[in-house]
């Protein structure tokens, strides 16, 4: 699966990556989530919601940052293509939670399976 994959390349690279909000309480993660995907000649496009949740908005704009670039500088033998769509403020202001979210979609031909 897309979101594993992403996930590992995340933690491999410093950032604390779940498929969920984890229940041990941290100040810094990073939230996978795949919000669908196509295929096409054998070829399956996901698009993944990657939220970044930190104690300030900065801080979740620096790790949004961070992430970004560990995703569009990825190898990942599985996954051909990785585009950013958009990143913006995604702050729970109910819970007055600071996120930021990118959007991304990832092509390859083992996505799917």
């Amino acid at each position: 699966m897309v979101e594993e994959e992403i996930v590992k390349l995340l933690n491999a690279n410093g950032v604390k990556a779940f498929m969920e909000r984890p229940q041990k309480a941290m100040s810094e993660y990073a939230i996978v989530e795949k919000t669908g995907s196509t295929s096409n000649d054998w070829l399956t496009t996901s698009t993944l919601a990657v939220q970044s949740v930190s104690t300030s908005l900065a801080k979740a704009a620096k790790l949004n940052e961070k992430i970004k670039k560990i995703m569009l500088q990825a190898d990942i033998k599985s996954i051909s293509a990785i585009r950013l769509v958009s990143d913006y403020n995604f702050t729970n202001t109910v819970t007055k939670q600071y996120r930021y979210q990118a959007v991304y979609t990832c092509t390859g031909r083992e996505i799917g399976e």
